[in-house]
C-alpha cells in the first residue's frame, strides 16, 4: 500500500541525484568495516544497508553474486575476533556457521533445480548457455573444442556433481577439503572468465574462505579473510 513510509523509501532508493552520496558513504563504510575493531560493526552495518539500497536501485546489479555478498556481509557485521569474551566468541562462530550454511544452501538448491530440468541431466546446459552472446566469448565459439560435444557434456555433468558433493567434502572429509576447494576455484574462474559472470564467480571464490582451516591461536583466519573480502567486494 502507498503510505508515507513507503513513499520515503522509494524516494531514497530511486532518486538518482542521491546515488553519488549513497555510493560514497558505502565505500567509506566498507573501508572502515575492514578493521577488526570493536566499533567496526557500525560501519559494516552502514556498508550493508547502503549496499542493499544500491542493489535494489540498480537493475544491472541484480545478480546472484552481489546478492550473496550482501547476505554474507550481513552475517559478518558483529564479528570481532580479538575479543576474550566467550559470548562474543559464540557470536563469531554463529556468524561463521550462518555464512557457511548460506553457501551450502546455494549449492544444494542450485543442484535441486538443475535436477528438475532436462538440459543439465542431458549434459547440454553449458553448450546452450555458451550460445547466448552475454554468456560467451568469441574465442570459445571459434575454438575447435566447441565441436566436441562430449567435452561440454563432461563439463556440465562435472559442475552438477561438484554441487552435489560439496557439502559432503567440506563437512565430512576435512583432509580432502582443500583440494576440493581448489577444484571449485578453477570451476568458478571458468564461469567468470568464459561466461562473463565475474560477480558470481568472484563471490563464490571469496566464500571458500569460510571453509579454510583455523590457525594455531584458535582465531578463525577464514573470518578475518571474509571480513576483508566481503567489504572489499562492495
Amino acid at each position: 500500500p502507498s503510505t508515507v513510509i513507503q513513499n520515503q523509501i522509494y524516494g531514497v532508493l530511486y532518486f538518482p541525484a542521491r546515488f553519488p552520496w549513497i555510493y560514497g558513504l558505502h565505500i567509506a563504510a566498507a573501508l572502515s568495516g575492514m578493521a577488526n575493531l570493536r566499533w567496526a560493526a557500525v560501519p559494516r552495518a552502514v556498508a550493508w544497508l547502503t549496499g542493499l539500497m544500491l542493489y535494489y536501485a540498480a537493475i544491472p546489479a541484480h545478480n546472484s553474486g552481489m546478492l550473496l555478498i550482501l547476505l554474507l556481509a550481513f552475517y559478518l557485521i558483529p564479528v570481532y575476533t580479538r575479543t576474550k569474551s566467550p559470548y562474543r566468541h559464540a557470536l563469531n562462530h554463529t556468524a561463521l556457521w550462518a555464512a557457511m550454511l548460506q553457501v551450502l544452501l546455494c549449492y544444494t538448491f542450485s543442484a535441486i533445480y538443475k535436477f528438475m530440468g532436462l538440459q543439465w541431466i542431458s549434459g547440454d546446459a553449458l553448450y546452450y548457455a555458451l550460445h547466448i552472446e552475454r554468456f560467451s566469448q568469441p574465442w570459445i565459439l571459434e575454438s575447435p573444442a566447441w565441436a566436441q560435444s562430449t567435452l561440454w557434456k563432461v563439463l556440465t555433468w562435472g559442475a552438477l556433481v561438484y554441487q552435489v558433493a560439496f557439502p559432503v567434502f567440506v563437512l565430512a572429509m576435512p583432509r580432502k577439503r582443500l583440494w576440493f576447494l581448489l577444484i571449485g576455484v578453477a570451476m568458478h574462474l571458468f564461469i567468470a572468465t568464459v561466461m562473463n559472470l565475474w560477480d558470481f564467480g568472484s563471490a563464490m571464490i571469496v566464500c571458500y574462505a569460510f571453509f579454510l582451516p583455523e590457525n594455531k591461536k584458535g582465531d578463525c583466519i577464514l573470518i578475518k579473510f571474509a571480513h576483508f573480502n566481503s567489504s572489499r567486494f562492495h
